[in-house]
């Protein structure tokens, strides 16, 4: 029995490209997407998308099929995204830093059928693949765009991959009435409007880095693909130069652009929404990037599985800073303890979300408390541990897989790695667990520093703050921090060097 299709409007939501299609319909010359080598308006890149599917359809791809995506960030990746969606087949995309036996691995795990790469990427083995070059251009340009496949709500639209710094990446597969049901909260999260213009320098292997060019794109907004990396004051001038109303950055760049601030004036007034997310900002910086930097400052919480979840902007960036903002209203969400029993209103616990945008299936290890665990009865457990007051705001405690129980007692990094970063020598910090024989875990610190630093200095400063069982045993002083491509801190490499205690 197939399932009714959902409406917004007078859109049913099948094929999520019929969306774009609108758009592209009602407003054909209006700029949709460029970057340094290109110009699309909405019709032209509606039909762009039309010859590539055409051009896929023709090397073998077919509705239903998964398709990897490990393309750099350029125009041609947005296109081919759309492309895939409007034949019908659903995208995984595959960070193109990745080494190739890594990339292999992901493509494996993931069952995909076809891989889109660069040209001179080594080919993935058992899985065809096509070098998005300049004869894979010119196929496309001779070709009749290909129809929108008439695809059910039910269908997979993509597959959207955890950032995998707890160990290898899980994909959660996003039908298109989800990936619909997440457009709408990322749009009460964010407030799209037609006449922004995005700025997109995330890596489009992140989450929210894919999501945020094609939300902006269905909502009539224009993209502009910028490099992922640069400096505070490359981003600066690309915000100027192109108009910038709307962005997406990580903490770390939006670190950068505070230091970059003088004076009272923000640094970008015109950048009228700047979401952070991937990690969240730590309490000081919310106030401090909400007044120097841009005042359409908005951070969110949400997962690869479920899209957006919270919103907090406005004076509540100061007044409720130590929060990740008020819930979303399309997403059930609850507290519970580890056996899975709802906690009252103001406990703390760990964070469990089902709703229309919450991915109902996961291609990958599923076992234990999280991240990423899909359990059976249809709830998603993100892995956070937090506190849900009632008004509605979430503050974030932690991650339960990185609490550290000491001895029985409860320690949480983020509560440590806050206070590391007040201490004017600390650049960054990350804090782990560290097995020991007597009290099961101690406390490691992984820091790297601005200026000289002595670890006994560290450790006296955190004696003055900290509960004593909450106190590293070690501060070790590192160069930099090893990072996913999202800019989350790979924890389980820090881990890996401990030895037993």
């Amino acid at each position: 029995m197939r399932r009714p299709a959902r409406g917004f409007g007078h859109i049913a939501v099948m094929n999520l490209y019929r969306l774009f299609e609108r758009q592209a319909r009602h407003q054909p010359a209006k700029s949709a997407l460029a970057d340094h080598q290109r110009s699309l308006s909405f019709g032209a890149l509606d039909l762009a998308a039309g010859r590539h599917a055409a051009a896929l359809m023709r090397r073998g791809v077919r509705p239903g099929d998964r398709v990897g995506v490990i393309l750099k960030e350029h125009a041609d990746h947005i296109a081919l995204n759309l492309a895939i969606l409007r034949l019908g087949a659903a995208f995984a995309v595959i960070d193109w830093r990745a080494p190739p036996a890594e990339r292999q691995a992901i493509g494996d795990t993931l069952g995909i059928a076809a891989a889109l790469l660069e040209p001179q990427m080594p080919p993935l083995e058992g899985i065809a693949s096509l070098a998005i070059d300049e004869a894979f251009h010119r196929t496309a340009a001779a070709l009749e765009p290909a129809s929108v496949h008439a695809a059910e709500p039910g269908d997979a639209a993509m597959i959207a991959l955890s950032s995998g710094t707890t160990g290898f990446p899980k994909g959660a597969i996003i039908t298109h009435d989800q990936a619909f049901h997440r457009f709408v909260a990322g749009t009460m999260a964010f407030g799209w409007r037609a006449e922004d213009r995005y700025l997109a320098c995330m890596a489009f292997c992140f989450s929210a880095g894919r999501d945020y060019p094609l939300h902006a794109l269905l909502s009539g907004a224009s993209v502009i693909v910028a490099p992922t990396l640069f400096t505070a004051s490359d981003y600066v001038e690309m915000v100027g130069r192109h108009g910038i109303t709307a962005s997406l950055l990580s903490p770390t760049p939006l670190r950068w652009l505070l230091g970059e601030a003088g004076g009272k004036a923000p640094l970008l007034p015109g950048v009228r929404r700047l979401a952070v997310s991937g990690a969240p900002l730590h309490t000081e910086e919310k106030a401090a990037i909400y007044r120097r930097v841009a005042p359409g400052l908005i951070e969110t919480l949400g997962t690869s599985a479920t899209g957006a979840l919270t919103r907090l902007a406005g004076e509540d960036l100061v007044t409720r800073a130590d929060s990740a903002g008020r819930l979303l209203p399309l997403s059930e969400i609850e507290i519970v303890d580890r056996a899975g029993r709802t906690l009252p209103r103001g406990a703390e616990g760990i964070l469990r979300v089902r709703g229309p945008g919450t991915s109902t299936a996961m291609i990958g290890d599923n076992a234990g408390d999280g991240p990423a665990t899909l359990r059976e009865d249809g709830w998603f457990y993100p892995g956070d541990i937090v506190h849900l007051d009632e008004e509605g705001f979430v503050r974030l405690k932690g991650r339960s897989a990185e609490l550290i129980i000491r001895g029985g007692a409860n320690v949480y990094p983020a509560e440590i790695e806050k206070l590391l970063l007040t201490h004017p020598a600390v650049a960054d910090a990350a804090v782990v667990g560290w097995p020991s024989a007597e009290l099961g875990e101690e406390v490691a610190a992984f820091v790297t520093a601005r200026s000289p630093v002595e670890a006994a200095s560290l450790k006296q400063f955190c004696r003055e703050h900290l509960a004593a069982y909450k106190v590293p045993r070690a501060f070790i002083l590192v160069p930099d921090l090893p990072r996913t491509s999202t800019g989350k801190v790979r924890k389980t490499e820090l881990a890996a060097q401990l030895t037993p205690l």
